[in-house]
């Protein structure tokens, strides 16, 4: 890693110092590896944090960077809306994954991914994939919300559909997938393979016996590709629970939350 490497070259520069000047030591002298992460950290930040204000440093870097995002949206306490005051949107995406997004997405499936609550502010984080010709999953755009409000996001998924027609026209989705859907009151559901491994992953670490374990997990596929509707599924459900609560509690809680 370059901070070992940085770190190791500044203790041979040291340790030649000690040997010429002997007894001559500064605070420089005991330089850590925290110090150069801190370093570090204040190089890479000053490409995107231009001023103390978070607000003044979020419209300078709109001005500077006009290329890496494609919606903007300025937070307004005085200025109301239908629900309220206006809220900040930022809809990031890079030239690289434009390209990627028009290339891949295209009559293709795209995923959106979302965060809540892991930054000081509370703000949202969606997280928009593609998928390769590997099935592997591609971030193509990052957007920040100061709410969670379905005129905000309509308001920045026309914004993206119009930003990605600038450069083809006749650009589509076959299929939109979204996380923690309703899955009977919404046409776009989870993704059933993401579904099974969490339930695989759970089930092998609060479920000890294999053959119960297996029974289980057969259950559950069953529960998943045989439903045809919400009644059938939840009654499914419910003798599941029934069946396994007092012998794998641990799992059941998981399942239940």
């Amino acid at each position: 890693m370059l901070a070992d490497a940085v770190h190791k070259e500044h203790k041979q520069m040291v340790h030649e110092k000690m040997t010429m000047f002997e007894g001559q030591y500064s605070r420089d002298d005991f330089l850590t590896m925290d110090d150069i992460a801190n370093i570090d950290h204040r190089i890479k930040a000053s490409s995107y944090i231009f001023h103390s204000s978070d607000a003044i440093s979020m419209q300078q870097w709109v001005l500077a960077k006009s290329n890496k995002w494609f919606a903007y949206q300025e937070y307004s306490a005085t200025v109301v809306d239908g629900d309220g005051q206006i809220p900040f949107i930022l809809g990031i995406q890079l030239p690289e994954q434009l390209d990627w997004m028009l290339q891949y997405g295209h009559n293709n499936i795209l995923a959106m991914d979302s965060t809540f609550g892991t930054n000081a502010m509370k703000f949202q984080l969606y997280t928009i994939l593609v998928f390769n010709s590997k099935h592997m999953g591609m971030p193509m755009a990052w957007i920040i919300m100061s709410r969670y409000c379905a005129y905000d996001m309509v308001y920045w998924m026309r914004v993206l559909l119009q930003w990605l027609h600038l450069k083809k026209i006749d650009w589509r989705l076959n299929v939109f997938m979204v996380d923690d859907a309703e899955v009977f009151q919404c046409d776009v559901h989870l993704c059933s393979c993401h579904v099974r491994r969490a339930w695989l992953k759970n089930l092998i670490t609060k479920v000890k016996d294999n053959a119960v374990r297996g029974e289980m997990f057969d259950r559950l596929g069953y529960i998943m590709h045989r439903s045809t509707n919400e009644d059938s599924a939840r009654n499914e459900v419910d003798i599941f629970i029934e069946d396994f609560k007092d012998t794998q509690p641990s799992f059941i809680e998981y399942f239940k939350g």
